[in-house]
């Protein structure tokens, strides 16, 4: 049966952050969803640079698809700019044999990325998080 009305339909998959229901949810094994999960203050520190850590290439974009940010996010372009000199930088760009970056698709660490007193001036090892990053190719 169909209802005619002059009103669009609402969709009842859609997500509205401000309405959702904070509560926890329980399982199916007396539980809650998500208990296995660690909480971001237990993740070691510089968990981005430890092996296991996944970098997907996004392109241009600094937010990557079907993932809602704040407005204000965007509007600043929240990536992080990784020097040349960086160990991250030389592990993303991944020069060929020309030297030129082939940019990959999907890195991901099989070890932890070692930092000296040299390089622990970058931007990566400043920050607590990284959620995207930028890397720059001189060719």
């Amino acid at each position: 049966v169909e209802q005619k009305s002059s009103q669009p339909r609402n969709d009842p998959m859609l997500i509205d952050r401000e309405r959702r229901d904070l509560f926890p949810k329980s399982n199916l094994f007396e539980g809650f969803i998500g208990d296995d999960y660690p909480l971001c203050v237990d993740l070691p520190d510089k968990d981005f640079l430890r092996k296991g850590a996944t970098y997907r290439l996004l392109g241009s974009r600094s937010s990557p698809e079907l993932q809602h940010d704040e407005a204000e996010w965007e509007e600043n372009g929240v990536r992080l700019d990784l020097h040349q000199s960086s160990p991250l930088h030389t592990l993303l760009c991944a020069p060929g044999v020309s030297g030129v970056c082939t940019f990959p698709a999907k890195i991901i660490l099989d070890e932890n990325i070692v930092y000296d007193d040299s390089t622990k001036t970058g931007a990566e090892y400043e920050v607590d998080t990284i959620r995207s990053v930028r890397v720059h190719s001189d060719s």
